[in-house]
């Protein structure tokens, strides 16, 4: 009774305490980011929410997955943008576009004055902050554009049809279990995923990956906690 005890306490500690992940990128502009990604169901509450203000960002970038088709509650999933004071910038997710309730978690969203981006940029002084639906939508059509480019992108194996300086993207959960270091399974990559967590030096741009926040069809994590991933660009 108490080994399972003590197992469950363990669970719990991995998949409630959120860890801050935090990198650096040197560039002659300045922009601090807080990085989140599928939250699902999980409840935002105040430790979150301070821990997101304790970094003073520039902007929050969510990249999909605001919601879990299997738990749908937008009144719930949306509480707590109203308490953070920060320009956010969304993209769709595959829960968004499974869910069928996609129109109304974006209009929603851009009625609490986020910024949704759906194959869409907007400028941030040498900033182009670019984003896509995901594909199961099959709505991609590639951006011209030059600055520097960070693309809010949901699933991070489609890293290579992007022309970027910096991709942020989720989806994959850090693999749900890690071993080692390593992600176990990830939604389109299979068992033993490359691209499942961390920054990722590509040829010829950076690929980070947030393990997320949620929970979906698997209901939990295994040395693998949900984290806030932060960005600063600069000097």
């Amino acid at each position: 009774m108490i080994s399972l005890l003590v197992i469950l306490g363990i669970l719990y500690y991995m998949n409630k305490h959120v860890v801050i992940t935090s990198y650096e990128i040197p560039y002659d502009e300045d922009l601090t980011i807080v990085h989140l990604s599928d939250i699902h169901h999980m409840k935002i509450n105040d430790s979150i929410v301070k821990k997101i203000q304790s970094k003073t960002p520039d902007i929050i970038v969510i990249t999909g997955d605001f919601i879990d088709r299997r738990f749908y509650d937008l009144e719930s999933s949306l509480e707590w943008i109203d308490r953070l004071d920060y320009p956010i910038y969304y993209v769709t997710g595959n829960h968004e576009a499974w869910s069928g309730h996609a129109d109304e978690v974006t209009s929603q969203l851009i009625s609490r004055g986020v910024h949704v981006l759906r194959n869409d940029y907007e400028s941030i002084g040498n900033f182009r902050i670019i984003g896509y639906d995901d594909p199961a939508f099959n709505s991609f059509e590639p951006l011209d554009i030059d600055g520097y480019k960070i693309v809010l992108y949901h699933r991070p194996e489609s890293f290579d049809q992007f022309e970027a300086d910096l991709i942020l993207s989720g989806h994959a959960h850090g693999g749900q279990i890690r071993l080692f270091g390593k992600g176990l399974f990830s939604p389109g990559q299979g068992f033993m995923p490359e691209y499942t967590s961390g920054c990722h030096d590509l040829e010829d741009k950076k690929l980070i990956i947030s393990r997320g926040l949620g929970n979906s069809l698997f209901p939990f994590r295994i040395f693998n906690q949900p984290e806030i991933v932060v960005i600063h660009i600069g000097k």
